[in-house]
């Protein structure tokens, strides 16, 4: 299991510090500084005070529109006589649109101390993941820390919508942990009009302040999930604790798993978060390590896509191990006074609290898991009766199938055989009937030929200027039957005298068509 610490802490914020490539290469405890070193997640093309500017602007406006409105409106009234007083332009001051110079300096008495205090221009955040030991061995890479870091973004835009981010700046040019400064700037507009706000002391149409700007977006104070419950819930808790609860769903799905808090290795002169000696923070870290470890393995045993009894034991054993520290907590010697007197377990409480409310989801969930893995068995017994049945059928169905086979190759072969008999009794029939189709062809043929010469001939066209006529006409008459010739006499016969020129010469073309038949 990879397990990496995240640690999120609130800094002074400086501008040159996070960006300046020329200020940073003649610090100590920097390298190599350049673009490539210096990483830029959100592009730092303005100033601060540019961005900030460009922020305010619309709400500058928006009140120098209304002072001016208002100005006419004292105009208006004196010239109608309404008042004798001229408007004075120092009554009807305007704002000018340079914010970050205005109100660099700007201070308020700070009500625990009583002292007065600069009012930050911005936030900065410092996130960090691992130690140095971690990102030199390798547990964590440069890309898996670039890709976090850049999720956290989106994630905090979404969480943490009226935080207008400044810029976000990775420092590789530095040999410790991988960390990123972000700096954003708190603003929220009032719900209030302009001529309210003039009422009650004037100023913009919105606000700065980080816990309003929190409680306009929902949050509300809460006790810290990191340290001891050493004070009242604050806004600032509530903030990082949605920070965390990002960042450890956010390694989860690199295969990483978080783990809280500050390391002498990191930190050799203060905690991770605020007021809480090193030593004291020492003890609080163990205990809470070893908690989020053990919680880490039930994540993980969860995430797994398949499940046995051993891992199911292993997974609660995990769990129980957190109960029983939970117990020892609670049962340890007290340290401070509630309000009602009562003596309190401090140590580590907000651990306790954030793990019990873990621990019963997970087992929550482990054991819905348990039982759609139970019903996901009985589900697939059934479906394997059901399976079986039609594996019997379909081996009854393919016997059969089978047994039909081979009849039908019986039945083939015999119809093969039957075929063949009937093959050549076709030929046979188709020999014959070429036969007879030529000697049809062939009567056929001497039946037209007879009937032209008939036609053509007859006796009183028979001329004895030649003999050839009559040599045509003998050499006709001699090849035909006796039944042909008696039919070529009758059709003469029949003929008569008909007279037709030059008929004799058709006399040798008949008989070349009767020497061919």
């Amino acid at each position: 299991m990879n397990e990496v610490s995240v640690t999120i802490t609130a800094g002074e914020g400086c501008e040159e510090h996070n960006h300046g490539l020329e200020y940073r290469s003649k610090l100590e405890h920097t390298h190599d500084t350049s673009k490539d070193t210096v990483i830029e997640l959100v592009p730092y093309e303005k100033s601060y005070k540019e961005q900030i500017n460009e922020l305010m602007k619309p709400y500058i406006k928006e009140r120098n529109e209304y002072t001016l409105k208002r100005k006419a409106a004292a105009w208006d009234r004196y010239n109608s006589g309404q008042i004798k007083t001229k408007p004075r332009n120092r009554d009807y001051p305007l704002i000018g649109n340079d914010y970050y110079t205005q109100h660099l300096h700007d201070q308020m008495r700070n009500p625990k101390t009583n002292k007065m205090e600069q009012i930050k221009m911005f936030r900065s955040l410092i996130i960090g993941l691992g130690d140095k030991s971690d990102r030199e061995n390798g547990k964590i890479t440069k890309e898996q820390a670039l890709r976090i870091f850049n999720e956290f973004l989106v994630r905090f835009k979404k969480d943490f919508p009226y935080f207008h981010i400044l810029g976000a700046t990775v420092h590789l040019d530095e040999s410790g942990f991988y960390h990123m400064h972000l700096d954003f700037k708190p603003i929220y507009e009032r719900a209030e009009d302009m001529e309210y706000i003039q009422k009650h002391g004037g100023g913009l149409r919105c606000g700065t302040g980080l816990d309003e700007t929190l409680v306009r977006m929902g949050y509300k104070p809460e006790q810290s999930i990191i340290n001891e419950r050493d004070k009242v819930p604050i806004l600032f808790n509530a903030m990082r604790n949605k920070m965390y609860k990002s960042m450890e769903t956010i390694m989860n799905e690199s295969n990483l798993y978080l783990m809280y808090g500050a390391t002498s290795i990191k930190e050799p002169l203060k905690d991770a978060s605020v007021n809480m000696p090193l030593s004291q923070w020492q003890d609080t870290k163990d205990k809470t390590f070893e908690m989020q470890h053990n919680m880490n393995i039930a994540k993980k045993f969860l995430k797994q896509d398949t499940v046995d009894e051993k891992n199911i034991v292993y997974a609660y054993e995990r769990l129980e191990n957190v109960s029983s520290q939970l117990v020892e907590m609670e049962n340890s010697p007290k340290s401070r006074l509630n309000k009602n007197k009562i003596v309190v377990e401090y140590h580590v409480f907000d651990q306790l609290k954030t793990f019990i409310q873990e621990l019963k989801s997970m087992i929550g969930a482990l054991l819905k898991r348990i039982k759609l893995l139970s019903a996901r068995i009985d589900s697939l017994t059934d479906e394997n009766k059901t399976l079986n049945n039609k594996l019997d059928s379909t081996k009854n169905e393919l016997v059969q199938y089978k047994n039909d086979n081979k009849l039908l190759k019986i039945r083939l072969d015999d119809v093969k055989e039957q075929n063949s008999v009937l093959q050549t009794k076709v030929n046979d029939h188709n020999h014959s009937m070429l036969t007879m189709s030529k000697k049809l062809n062939k009567s056929e043929a001497r039946n037209i030929a007879l009937t032209r010469f008939v036609k053509e001939t007859t006796r009183n066209q028979i001329h004895l200027k030649n003999g050839q006529s009559i040599t045509v006409y003998d050499a006709i008459m001699n090849k035909l039957s006796p039944e042909d010739k008696t039919r070529v006499r009758k059709t003469m016969d029949l003929e008569g005298n008909k007279n037709s020129r030059n008929r004799w010469k058709k006399a040798d073309n008949l008989l070349s068509v009767f020497n061919m038949l």
